[in-house]
């Protein structure tokens, strides 16, 4: 706590072989009523 820390660049660098995976933008199913299926049970 006694040196101040360099300045965090804009773009997070991230190291190799750690980078998170690609967002998903499909919808992800989740369990519970669903508001496009007006709270019916999902089919299991």
């Amino acid at each position: 706590m006694s040196r101040p820390l360099r300045p965090v660049p804009d773009t997070d660098k991230t190291l190799p072989g750690t980078s998170p995976p690609p967002y998903d933008h499909e919808p992800v199913e989740r369990p519970g009523p669903d508001p496009d299926t007006d709270g019916e049970p999902l089919e299991t």
